[in-house]
This record gives C-alpha cells, structure tokens and sequence, in this order.
C-alpha cells in the first residue's frame, strides 16, 4: 500500500488539487492526483469520505510573498480539467528558502482558490 500527501482538499465537495511547479510534469502530477482521488483518506477526519475527484478550474492568480527581506512574485493557475494547479515564482535570491515559499504557495493557493469558488475552506493537507 503506498500513502501520500494531496495538496489540498476540500471535504464538503470532495475536490482535491495537486500543487506543482510549473517545470513538472502535467503526467506525473495527474497520475499522482489520481492515486489520491482513487485512493483513501487516512486521517480519521475524512476516512469515511468516498468520491474524491479533482478539483475545480480557476482564474489565473498573482500575489507578492515576502519572506525575510527577500519578495517574489507567485503566480499560479490551474491547468483545465486536470485539478492541477500549476505555479512559478521570481526573483529568489536566497534557494535556502525555496522550499519555505513552496509552503507560502500551498498556503496563499489554498486562500485565494477558496475566495474564488466561493467554498468556505479548503485545507492543505497536513505534513
């Protein structure tokens, strides 16, 4: 039995999205996606939840992160009918804190998708 992470979810719609960098594979990250949503919750929260699919199409979104001293600018967009979310950011000066913005985006994603669907929540999955 293999377990993973799904990015992020949202348990009343049952919609899952998997968060990628833009210089991934599209194959790789719907074959993922799809381990999840074929799959099942471990957490005991949402172990009784069937029917996961991927989730919705979105508008294209920027927004500035600062961490420290250093901004980059995110934009991330979804990838039609794949529950994919796709994302890229500039001006990293400082790689030691590539993985911290990754986190950021998770996070600002799961924000600002929830504001534009209109859906109360969506949860990154926990680590």
């Amino acid at each position: 039995m293999r377990y993973g992470y799904v990015d992020l979810f949202n348990p009343d719609t049952h919609e899952m999205w998997e968060v990628k960098r833009c210089t991934e594979s599209i194959v790789l990250a719907t074959s993922q996606l799809s381990l999840y949503t074929n799959g099942q919750m471990h957490d005991p929260q949402y172990s009784n939840i069937t029917g996961w699919h991927a989730g919705r199409d979105f508008e294209e979104f920027s927004f500035v992160a600062v961490h420290g001293i250093e901004r980059y600018y995110v934009k991330y967009w979804s990838v039609p009918g794949t529950g994919i979310v796709y994302y890229d950011y500039w001006d990293v000066t400082d790689w030691d804190t590539v993985k911290e913005v990754g986190k950021v985006v998770i996070e600002g994603v799961a924000f600002i998708i929830g504001l534009l669907l209109g859906v109360p929540f969506l949860l990154p999955a926990p680590a």
